[in-house]
């Protein structure tokens, strides 16, 4: 016998068919006889339906049923875009930096130069000689015999000074010498706490009697003009 590939539903449908035929058949065949019917069912009659369906139900029993399961549908590869349907990135343009405005220079301020400070003592003329004489004023300078050169004291105070002033400079001011002063200049501090220049070491004074440059009235015993 061959083998017949059934699906299972049909197979199943004809197998009701059959029981449902078979059933038949003895309903009809129990009728018949309880009616009083004489006819006799022929056992050659229904033995060949029980017989096909018992072969059927053997065949079918007997062969293997093969369900070929059909392979899942592969996806299709989803197709590229088409180029012109891809937007297109446009570069954004950079900003074009502006330029910064240079800075506005300031002008600069020159240094205002420090004024060359002024000779204290200068030479000049009084009496046909040349003298020391104060640059301020030029009035002729003097020395006092009593003071000792170098020693950093005035021995004029109080009284003398009145007659004979000395030549002061503001404190801490190194006094500076004109052409011809050959000699050198200092200060010493007084003990009122002024600031007299020395020359050579020794204090120099100004005479209370010249009122006018070149005079020499205060040539004294004990004082001398003072000379380069």
């Amino acid at each position: 016998m061959l083998g017949i590939s059934v699906p299972r539903p049909l197979l199943a449908a004809v197998l009701l068919t059959a029981t449902t035929a078979i059933a038949a058949c003895g309903s009809a065949a129990t009728s018949s006889t309880s009616a009083g019917d004489q006819a006799t069912v022929a056992p050659a009659a229904i033995a060949p339906q029980t017989t096909a369906t018992a072969t059927a139900t053997l065949s079918t029993s007997s062969t293997t049923s093969t369900t070929e399961v059909a392979p899942a549908p592969t996806a299709a590869p989803t197709s590229a875009p088409h180029p012109s349907m891809v937007a297109t990135a446009r570069p954004t343009a950079a900003p074009t930096p502006r330029p910064a405005p240079p800075p506005t220079a300031r002008p600069t301020m020159a240094p205002t130069p420090a004024p060359a400070p002024a000779s204290v003592v200068m030479t000049g003329l009084a009496g046909g000689q040349t003298v020391l004489v104060a640059s301020s004023n030029h009035l002729t300078l003097y020395t006092y015999n009593a003071d000792v050169a170098g020693s950093g004291t005035s021995n004029c105070n109080s009284g003398c000074i009145s007659e004979w002033p000395p030549l002061k400079v503001p404190a801490g001011t190194m006094p500076t010498a004109g052409p011809g002063v050959t000699g050198h200049l200092g200060t010493i501090h007084r003990s009122d706490g002024s600031t007299q220049v020395t020359y050579n070491g020794k204090p120099l004074y100004f005479f209370g009697g010249d009122s006018a440059p070149g005079q020499t009235n205060g040539h004294y015993t004990g004082w001398s003009v003072a000379t380069p």
